[in-house]
């Protein structure tokens, strides 16, 4: 991976009988030249065969509606999206600054000669320095200004293997709906680039 900070962890959802969310997370920092594990490299690396010649990009809801505006800190002059979350262990209210972008995924579907008439379906998208991108190309731009002191970039990636009745809008529906959830959670695990910035400019 390049990395050895990253998490990969499968999510059920029973009531809905729908299939097991696989959700897989790369941390990096300090690698200029750095090149993102995506699977439509190292899928097709390890034998799956993709049923587009190029990924397809499709829209990612992750409930922005719901977020606030930080009149305090912006980034290029646009303010943070923000939500408030109860920290489990203090029991306070935080406030979680969310990424700057428009969120899409990088999406391939993949046919195996194993798995029969079964579908992969692999997504991902990126956020770097308080961005968000689906493109792997654009990171350098995002996250490797020569004028800045810190950069770091993560990897979102989602995939399900489904029937032959799964398709992207199914894939793009669970994931809309997991990462709605889990958004918050990553980015509290993620440097919060205003306050980054700001200590940088100290």
């Amino acid at each position: 991976l390049g990395t050895d900070i990253y998490l990969s962890r499968f999510y059920d959802d029973s009531i809905r009988a729908t299939p097991p969310v696989q959700l897989h997370i790369a941390y990096y920092t300090g690698q200029v030249d750095a090149v993102p594990h995506v699977p439509d490299r190292c899928m097709v690396a390890g034998g799956f065969v993709p049923m587009t010649a190029e990924p397809i990009t499709i829209p990612l809801d992750v409930g922005t509606t719901a977020w606030k505006q930080d009149s305090q800190y912006d980034l290029d002059g646009e303010p943070y999206p923000y939500v408030t979350k109860r920290n489990i262990i203090t029991g306070q209210n935080e406030i979680i600054r969310m990424p700057l972008g428009e969120f899409q995924l990088r999406t391939t579907e993949f046919t195996h000669p194993q798995i029969g008439d079964d579908r992969v379906i692999a997504g991902y998208f990126f956020v770097a320095n308080g961005k968000t991108t689906a493109y792997p190309e654009r990171i350098r731009m995002l996250a490797f200004d020569p004028s800045s002191k810190y950069a770091y970039y993560c990897k979102i990636q989602f995939t399900i293997r489904g029937g032959r009745d799964f398709d992207t809008e199914k894939f793009e529906k669970a994931v809309s709906d997991l990462s709605t959830q889990l958004l918050p959670e990553i980015m509290a695990c993620l440097p919060d680039w205003s306050q980054v910035i700001q200590q940088s400019n100290e």
